[in-house]
């Protein structure tokens, strides 16, 4: 029995989110209890770049990523001045000089991944996460649910994904019912892509989301798809060579042990 996650558009919603794609990646034997050296010079690293790529707000609009999420928001509805996609957030938030917060390793790295991108980023507890399939749809009248931080999200509108037991994020916000904690050791990763982008960009991001994962929690990858709405539901396009990730995994590994562990210096 084939017990992975699966990803598919909920009954009557093929339509309206047709264009979106969706690439998943499933880590387990994940540390997460502690930051390190890796994790503040990926987040370093990546700031800097980001400075240095986007001079103005218009150089983050023209980013192909950016670009085609905001088109498929106005498309369903939505206003994407108003509800930013959590990629173009995060680049905004730091090119204006107020870096990213802190969390925990897990998902500062994916923070990492969503800024050099552009995507939409989510990472859940797998462990939390509720039978083995997921329905992404457009949530409905008055649907409310507990945002990470605790406070009541309003889900009409956006676009939300969804297990059996309910709602549990989606490219703007995600749930506190699955919310990372330094106790886990299994994540889903969600990676939001418009087709009307490059698809060699969903790659490199699949593959940045692997490196970085592996270095600095020493994830292990189970598997990584991709979901498209409206077209064949799961990818045969080849994904980026595991086995070679593994490879750079276990290098980094090695390298990780020998890095020093004092306190980082404050970051951006």
């Amino acid at each position: 029995m084939d017990n992975r996650i699966k990803i598919n558009v909920k009954e009557n919603f093929e339509e309206r989110l047709s264009g979106l794609e969706i690439g998943y990646i499933y880590f387990y034997g994940v540390n997460n209890t502690a930051n390190n050296p890796i994790v503040d010079d990926a987040i370093r690293t990546a700031c800097k770049e980001v400075i240095e790529r986007y001079k103005d707000t218009n150089t983050i609009a023209e980013n192909p990523a950016i670009k085609g999420i905001r088109s498929l928001f106005s498309k369903i509805g939505i206003d994407p001045t108003k509800e930013r996609p959590s990629g173009e957030a995060l680049i905004r938030r730091v090119t204006s000089g107020k870096g990213i917060y802190r969390i925990n390793p897990v998902v500062d790295i994916n923070n990492v991944v969503s800024i050099l991108s552009g995507y939409p980023c989510g990472v859940y507890d797998a462990e939390k996460i509720a039978g083995n399939e997921i329905k992404v749809s457009i949530g409905g009248k008055g649907l409310i649910f507990e945002g990470i931080g605790g406070r009541p999200i309003n889900g009409e509108g956006r676009i939300l994904t969804e297990d059996s037991h309910s709602v549990f994020g989606g490219p703007v916000a995600d749930s506190k019912r699955t919310s990372i904690t330094p106790r886990t050791t299994k994540v889903l990763m969600l990676i939001y892509h418009p087709s009307n982008a490059p698809k060699e960009l969903l790659k490199k991001a699949i593959e940045l989301a692997q490196t970085k994962m592996a270095s600095a929690v020493k994830a292990n990858i189970a598997y990584a798809d991709v979901c498209r709405i409206g077209q064949n539901p799961h990818s045969q396009t080849p994904l980026p060579n595991i086995k070679r990730f593994m490879e750079k995994e276990r290098t980094l590994k090695k390298n990780y042990f020998n890095i020093s562990r004092k306190r980082p210096k404050p970051l951006i």
